[in-house]
């Protein structure tokens, strides 16, 4: 994730640079490509946050199944038995 943030700010710095040196024709495609990297940034955190909120659950998950290993093997059972229900039932 941090070689695509990398990137971007990388990107953005170039589109900055060219904007200096550049016309006004290329003003507007360069704004616009400007604004489309801001974006792709937000996404790319908004994408590391739901990365390190699923990593927590399944920390909980596992240290909650550790606690209670029974609960662990009934839950396996329940899951196995609710496929093969619903696998006989589609034949």
């Amino acid at each position: 994730m941090k070689e695509v943030t990398t990137v971007l700010s990388d990107a953005e710095q170039l589109l900055q640079q060219a904007d200096r040196s550049s016309g006004e024709k290329s003003d507007a495609l360069r704004e616009h490509g400007m604004d489309l990297l801001k974006q792709a940034r937000d996404d790319v955190r908004n994408l590391q946050e739901g990365v390190g909120g699923i990593s927590k659950f399944a920390d909980d998950i596992d240290a909650f199944l550790h606690k209670r290993p029974g609960c662990a093997i009934a839950l396996a059972i329940a899951i196995g038995m609710l496929c093969g229900l619903l696998l006989a039932h589609r034949k």
